[in-house]
């Protein structure tokens, strides 16, 4: 799957998470590792935040990518590989 559109399925798939509302977050302990899904379930990939560098894997590839944090606008996060390209927004 060619970079860019991965990280367009990947915004998507998060997309589709958050837009489940944010009562499921508040009301337990904040995760940092878990497995997420676009709402078809036909792109699905493993987050780990629990040391540095993140690490994320997508379902089906053995390839782990470790991810950079930066701030971003509104309160977010944007982790981007080693070469500078953003691969998802937290």
């Amino acid at each position: 799957m060619p970079g860019r559109f991965r990280a367009a399925v990947v915004g998507a798939a998060l997309s589709v998470i958050a837009g489940q509302g944010p009562l499921a977050a508040e009301n337990g302990p904040p995760l940092r590792i878990g497995h997420y899904s676009s709402g078809n379930g036909l792109i699905g990939f493993v987050i780990e935040r629990m040391g540095t560098p993140i690490k994320l894997r997508f379902d089906g590839s053995d390839e782990i990518l470790a991810l950079t944090a930066e701030e971003a606008p509104y309160n977010s996060i944007t982790l981007k590989r080693d070469d500078g390209v953003s691969v998802l927004r937290i």
